[in-house]
This record gives structure tokens, sequence and C-alpha cells, in this order.
């Protein structure tokens, strides 16, 4: 692995959406922070474990990130195979590798990396297996989370990428919309159904792991993608860049001192509006397109699936250092994420292409989505 290699990872050509990659970034830190112990930050009182907490949020800001890049990547005159099979190749390869990882480490020295497994695992490994290779797991929650302890939210995002292609359509017309916007508030409301036959020690987990609960996430996505070229067009790239930071100061404000509302809605409609207006001026720029950052975001999803292998095998002692132990799994977590990127992430993309027997050749405009 070259440096020029590394480099290249920090300089991408993603036009208007470059902003997107470091919004990433920030996800997969926040996801990391909590796993990590929260960094050292709740020893910091109610602030600190406010911020900490926020942690938990970064999943769900990949969920509304994924909802506009689904919509993007659909609108560039694709078909739904191309996509289906574009997604699957950019997803599967480092998600089946660390659920191989995870696995040779349960048969062969009978360790789980998952703290669920012994939770709410099932014994049968062959079912296991097969609802994680068909990417089903979300169906039950006695193995959503089993391997890894984070694959949870994967299986999620494939089930979205197959719903929304017949979903946008309805957001082309405002009463569409609308109708789209009950279903999906219905959508939602049907995670509650989980309560009539799933025991109610273990319902929560059902819920949290349901691709119904992250509807609205997705939706706002969608949202996100179609008034995004609206508010670029009416309104200033300073005058945009001036309401990011007001918007983001004004959340940060909410999120950790004022506590008025729903963190899980707030985190939605704040990743939303950063998407809408973003991307457009200094603000942005410093906050969401430096080479650091973009760095971090092209390898996000790396991050996300490894740190927990990571996190599962450093010292005990550094639970009383969760500072030191949260830059230690950052900074290895770059170092395998870096690794897994440039082997399997892009010679899965590329191996992907390869096997489309009808994948254009031309070289196109590149997106971060």
């Amino acid at each position: 692995m070259s440096t020029d290699t590394i480099s290249k990872l920090s300089r991408t050509n993603f036009a208007d959406t470059e902003f997107i990659t470091g919004l990433r970034a920030y996800a997969a830190l926040l996801v990391i922070l909590i796993h990590a112990g929260g960094g050292g930050l709740r020893a910091f009182g109610d602030v600190g474990n406010r911020i900490a907490d926020l942690g938990a949020t970064g999943v769900y800001m990949f969920f509304v990130i994924s909802g506009f890049c689904i919509s993007h990547s659909l609108t560039q005159k694709q078909n739904i195979k191309h996509f289906w099979w574009k997604r699957f190749w950019r997803v599967a390869p480092l998600y089946y590798t660390a659920c191989a990882v995870a696995l040779l480490f349960l048969l062969i020295f009978n360790i789980s990396i998952s703290p669920w497994r012994e939770i709410l695992g099932t014994e049968n490994i062959f079912y296991d297996i097969f609802m994680h290779l068909t990417f089903l797991s979300f169906a039950d929650y006695r193995v959503t989370n089993s391997l890894i302890g984070v694959e949870w939210s994967i299986p999620i995002e494939m089930f979205w990428y197959m719903v929304i292609p017949f979903a946008l359509p309805f957001l082309k017309t405002w009463p569409k919309a609308v109708a789209l916007l009950l279903l999906t508030c219905g959508a939602f409301a049907l995670k509650e159904f989980y309560g009539h036959f799933i025991a109610s020690d273990v319902v929560g987990y059902a819920e949290q792991w349901s691709p119904l609960r992250y509807a609205p996430a997705f939706f706002l996505g969608m949202v996100a993608f179609r008034v995004r070229p609206w508010f670029l067009e009416k309104f200033s790239p300073k005058l945009l860049d001036i309401g990011l930071a007001v918007l983001i100061i004004s959340a940060l404000i909410e999120l950790i001192f004022l506590q008025l509302g729903n963190d899980f809605l707030n985190i939605l409609l704040l990743t939303t509006g950063i998407i809408t207006i973003g991307g457009t001026g200094l603000v942005s720029s410093i906050l969401f397109e430096s080479k650091v950052v973009i760095y971090l975001g092209v390898i996000s999803y790396s991050l996300y699936m490894t740190h927990m292998f990571i996190l599962f095998f450093l010292p005990e002692n550094l639970d009383n250092m969760l500072f030191v132990k949260f830059i230690i799994v950052a900074l290895a977590s770059v170092l395998v994420s870096t690794l897994s990127y440039i082997l399997i992430e892009q010679k899965g993309i590329k191996l992907g292409k390869k096997l489309y027997n009808g994948f254009d050749q031309k070289p196109k405009k590149e997106s971060a989505c």
C-alpha cells in the first residue's frame, strides 16, 4: 500500500455532493465514540453524558444519508437492476468478510465478538449464517446482531434499497408526496406490533433493529434529495452557508443543553437540513470537506464494520482511561479500515463492475453516493 494510494482517498471529485462524504465521517466517529465508552466525556456530568449519548445517533445519520444517496443514484439514468447490483457489490464484500471473521473466532476459538450473541442469540449456527448471507437477519432479533455487534444496520439498508426505487416516484407531486409521508408514518407505527408476539423483555431490541423503525430516516433523505435543488436555485451560496451554521449551532444547543425534543427525530431533521443546504460555502468546506474529514468519510463503512473487533481485543484496563481508549480505537480503526477499503471494498466494487454484463464502460461523473 503506497502513500500515493492513501492520499488519493482524501482527493475525491464528488462535485456538489463532496460534503456528503464528510458527513459520513462524523456519523462513523459518533458510533465509535459510544462504543468506546464515551471517550471520557461522561466524567463531565450531564453535558458530557449528553454528548457521549449522541454517539448512538450516528447510525441514524447514515440512514438519512442513504435515503438521499439511493434517490440520487436512481436518477443517474441507471435501471433498477443495475442499481441493486451496484449496491450489493458496494455492501456485501466487506459485510461478508467481517461476518466470516467473526464466525471463525466463534467456531475455532469459541470467542464471540458480539455481546448480543450470549444475550439473545440462537444456538442454530446454520440458521444464523443463512440469515446473514441473505440479509434477512432484520427479521429475527436473535440473529440481527449476533456476529459483530453492529451488523444490524446493514440488512436494514438492503431492505430500503429494495423499497425506495418504488417509493421515489411518489415525490414527484405534492399529493403523492403526502401519500408517501402517510405510508412512512404507517410503516413506522407497524413496529409496535412486535409487542403482540415477542416477549416484553426483548421487544425493545426487535423494534430497534427493525427496518420499519427507520422509515422516517430514509423518507427524509428522499425529501432532502427533492428539495435540495430548489434551495440551491432560490438562495445564494453565502446565505445557505449562514443558514447551515445557524442550523448546526441551534441543533447542538437543543441536543446537548435544552433537550426539548426527541433525539431520534432531531438528529434526523438536523441531518436532512445539512444535506439540503450544505456544500455551498466556507462553513460546509471547513466542517465537511477538509482532506482529513473526506478521508475518514471515504473509509467510513469500514470504520463502522471493523471497530468492534478492535474494541474486543483491547486490554480491559483501558476502561479506566476512556479518552485514551477512544483515541486508540479510532486510530487503529483508521489503519485497519484503510486496508479493508483498499483490499476489500474497492476490489469488490471493481469485481461487481466486471461481472455486470450491461455495465457502461464510459467514464461518468463521480458522486459521493
